[in-house]
């Protein structure tokens, strides 16, 4: 197997993914983070808690979406989808 990102160089680019997010995006103003189950979890759970440490107390929304049975290369009878948890409204 081969290593793309370690641990330290994974831990960067999830901070300057956060930094370019506050400086792009208005602070996150009216925006929800929604990871994607199982495995996109891993990296949105890291994002999460890097922007809510730069941004103190202020909530940010997230929510983890499982798309198991939407993809066409996954056999429904053979996988056992993920709670979805979307506590908030994603309309608009």
């Amino acid at each position: 197997m081969k290593t793309i990102l370690n641990q330290d160089q994974m831990a960067m680019t999830i901070r300057r993914l956060c930094h370019q997010l506050l400086e792009n995006h208005d602070e996150l103003k009216d925006t929800v983070i929604i990871g994607l189950q199982p495995r996109g979890i891993f990296v949105s759970d890291r994002l999460v808690a890097g922007l809510r440490d730069a941004l103190g107390a202020r909530p940010i929304p997230y929510g983890k979406l499982d798309i198991t049975f939407y993809r066409d290369d996954v056999h429904k009878e053979l996988h056992i989808a993920n709670e979805t948890e979307i506590r908030f409204s994603i309309e608009n």
